[in-house]
């Protein structure tokens, strides 16, 4: 039974609650031969490998995972008494039996949940649960977010609800995502005022070069690599806090330094220089990210309120992502960019209290 607890934990984890069942099933057929075909080993069994996977698809904080451990010996617990008292056994084996059932359950999912980070690790992967952990506003990272760059918190929320939309309506990770939305920026702690979102007077560039801040604002995603790994973050949040920018231009700044070297008759500045030099987009959910972050940044500064503005907006945002080949290594298709884009109306529009058209919809009506 040991075994048939820990496969329920582990792949519910990270494969699902249905996948677990299926599985439990399957090794329960497989081991209950080499057991003598007894009545209660498939009972206790099944019943601790459903418990164990039910509370492991509903856990919500690291906190829970005493709840699966309690949940599982207690269940092995109640079956075998049951079990041994309708078979009329005595005491003496009742307690011995309950001792070993709820035991083996016990040390099960201890170490089916103290072996899930060596496998993240090995193969560069987070479970639901480590992402749900990561996503409470509580984690020490994002409680320095929203208290030393509130812009920047309110802007990854906005952000994240963008990438779970779309990652879900593509088929990609959403908790992914969105985990990774919440975190994408999480360099910008190094310089918060720096960034427009947390400015409340006066900007700071006034007193800088272009060249010098062009700098600093490239520098966030090397930022945001460095802290989260500072902070153990999963190699999947990681990817989509390095490489959210890709090697986009910083548009202002190299057409201010190109302005002022016209004026002062001076060689044009290399865009190079004002060019972000961190990896593109490498999976679906990390491109979903960069297409949410530039659409929400360009949202906020232009003021739009209505679906028809916002979707011209959204589709020329995306299509210079497109021209820069920023999108190449994503795995994105052309389908799942127009999935895309009509999921970020989906969300404007509850922002804007209107109903998104769709073509067969309004040849309909009309």
């Amino acid at each position: 039974a040991p075994p048939i607890y820990f496969s329920a934990v582990v792949i519910t984890a990270y494969f699902g609650f249905r996948s677990a069942l299926v599985i439990s099933f399957l090794l329960v057929l497989l081991v209950s031969p080499m057991v003598g075909f007894s009545p209660a080993f498939p009972l206790i069994a099944l019943g601790g490998s459903l418990v164990a996977a039910l509370n492991t698809k509903g856990i919500s904080r690291q906190d829970n995972y005493a709840k699966i451990i309690l949940s599982t010996a207690f269940i092995n617990f109640f079956l075998t008494a049951v079990i041994g008292l309708l078979e009329k056994e005595t005491w003496a084996i009742i307690s011995i039996n309950v001792a070993q059932t709820a035991l083996s359950g016990v040390i099960s999912v201890v170490v089916a949940i103290g072996i899930m980070p060596l496998y993240e690790m090995i193969f560069n992967t987070v479970s639901p649960l480590r992402l749900i952990e990561l996503s409470q506003p509580g984690h020490p990272l994002l409680k320095r977010l929203f208290v030393e760059a509130p812009g920047t918190s309110q802007h990854s929320l906005m952000v994240a609800n963008l990438a779970d939309a779309a990652a879900e309506a593509i088929g990609a990770n959403s908790m992914i995502a969105r985990t990774g939305a919440y975190y994408h920026d999480i360099g910008k702690l190094e310089a918060p005022m720096y960034f427009t979102e947390n400015q409340q007077g006066d900007n700071p560039h006034d007193l800088l070069s272009p060249l010098e801040s062009a700098q600093i604002i490239t520098q966030h995603p090397k930022d945001s690599l460095k802290i989260g790994r500072r902070y153990r973050l999963p190699v999947p949040i990681l990817r989509i806090a390095s490489e959210h920018h890709g090697t986009t231009r910083l548009r202002y700044f190299y057409h201010k330094a190109k302005e002022i070297a016209e004026k002062a008759g001076r060689e044009l500045p290399d865009d190079k220089e004002y060019c972000y030099t961190t990896p593109i987009p490498s999976t679906p959910e990390s491109a979903v990210v960069m297409l949410a972050d530039s659409t929400e940044a360009a949202m906020r500064s232009s003021g739009i309120e209505n679906i028809a503005d916002a979707e011209k907006l959204i589709r020329s945002i995306i299509k210079e992502k497109i021209d820069q080949e920023q999108l190449k290594n994503s795995g994105l298709s052309f389908a799942d960019i127009e999935t895309i884009i009509d999921a970020f109306l989906q969300v404007y529009a509850g922002h804007f209290h209107e109903r998104v058209e769709y073509p067969e919809a309004a040849t309909e009506t009309n």
